[in-house]
């Protein structure tokens, strides 16, 4: 994975540290499941309406799509910011260090307390609830929608 980022000239950058996650298997069952589940008879009446494919994926079935793409998109945010050891990996420079590569080096400093440490866990774990307080409605619905109950 590090030889196929370095040839696209990825190191180094949030891309590389991004692009691995989007290519998991569990999302491309959940979109498989939401799509599958998409009423039919929607396309085929924009179909009969004389709408394009392209006018009824962009005018039908994209917006019918909040839900799936918020819940990987919610995956991927957690997955991406909670990862320690590809950021550690990709990222040579400061300025592309994740939080938790940063919290290790500020770790690492022989100043540093283990109150401050603890303290900037807990800031670390705001982004994670405001994201999933906000999109909890899309969540439910996105779960529900692709059949994984519980």
């Amino acid at each position: 994975l590090y030889l196929t980022m370095d040839k696209l000239h990825l190191v180094n950058t949030l891309w590389g540290i991004i692009l691995p996650h989007t290519a998991w298997g569990i999302v491309i069952f959940l979109f498989k499941g939401f799509f599958e589940q998409l009423p039919g008879e929607l396309i085929q009446a924009g179909r009969i309406d004389g709408a394009s494919e392209v006018h009824i994926f962009w005018r039908i079935i994209i917006p019918m799509s909040t839900p799936i793409f918020t819940v990987v998109s919610v995956m991927t945010f957690i997955a991406v910011w909670n990862e320690f050891l590809w950021p550690l990996v990709v990222a040579k420079s400061p300025q592309v260090w994740t939080f938790t590569v940063a919290l290790n080096d500020f770790q690492n400093r022989q100043s540093m307390g283990a109150n401050v440490i603890m303290s900037s866990l807990v800031i670390a774990t705001i982004p994670l609830m405001i994201i999933i307080i906000s999109c909890q409605k899309l969540i439910e619905k996105g779960v529900s929608f692709t059949g994984l109950k519980g």
